[in-house]
């Protein structure tokens, strides 16, 4: 059902240009203070050259402090600056808590910058958007 979008109760076909999506398994590398990164099968979102991806994960800090980790992405891309990849993370207790995801332009991943996460296991969801340079 990829051309078709399911609308209440209404079948509507999707006649966006480009329109794509599906789920990919995001490989996790560790940059700073985590013992391990682990996350869950990622869905995907495109339509044109703009990706959108959302996906749940798991992180074991190895002390009380920021962490940061990369995360590939499911349609590679070039990117030339930080803010070419936007997003962020959450979870029910980091109400207060920001925690951003950004264009990691060495690697063309998605650089995850979390605000001290305390020790032991951290689930967080994640959404993310970029453009297919």
């Amino acid at each position: 059902m990829a051309d078709q979008l399911i609308t209440g109760t209404t079948l509507i076909e999707d006649k966006r240009v480009g329109a794509d999506n599906g789920t990919y398994t995001p490989t996790f590398t560790i940059v700073t203070n985590l013992d391990s990164v682990i996350g869950d099968p990622a869905m995907f979102y495109r339509v044109g050259d703009i990706i959108t991806v959302t996906g749940n994960f798991t992180v074991d800090a190895t002390a009380n402090a920021n962490v940061r980790f990369r995360m590939s992405l499911p349609i590679s891309t070039s990117f030339s600056n930080t803010f070419e990849l936007s997003g962020l993370t959450a979870t029910q207790a980091d109400s207060v808590k920001a925690n951003r995801v950004i264009a990691d332009t060495t690697n063309n991943e998605a650089d995850f910058l979390l605000v001290n996460t305390g020790t032991g296991p951290d689930s967080k969801t994640f959404i993310l958007t970029y453009r297919v340079i």
